[in-house]
């Protein structure tokens, strides 16, 4: 994407940008579907212990709905990084992270 802005080809630059977004959705939309459909089946293969595979399960679960916003997030910052908006993508970066931490201190399980 920086090669076609630095090339005046904006065109390129945006269609590439849009092929990126979309590709992003439909793999966080993947991954979300997989994650929440097959967290035992997951798990298991990765050789979780019977004691905390109902916890890592409900974790999966969890996870798996934002994952379509976590992989949306990854790729438009890169966007803005690759057309030169490096501070904006840096500000972006925090985002998820202050809202991860709301989440958790306002947890009633903690």
């Amino acid at each position: 994407m920086a090669n076609f802005i630095g090339a005046k080809q904006l065109e390129k630059a945006r269609h590439i940008a849009q092929q990126s977004v979309i590709l992003s959705i439909l793999f966080g939309i993947l991954t979300g579907i997989l994650t929440m459909f097959f967290a035992t089946p997951l798990l298991k293969l990765m050789g979780i212990e019977d004691n905390v595979l109902e916890a890592g399960v409900s974790y999966f679960k969890i996870v798996a709905i934002p994952s379509v916003f976590m992989s949306l997030m990854f790729v438009l910052s890169s966007v803005l990084r690759g057309a030169g908006n490096t501070r904006a993508s840096l500000y972006y970066s925090f985002l998820p992270v202050h809202f991860k931490e709301q989440i958790i201190i306002s947890s009633p399980c903690i």
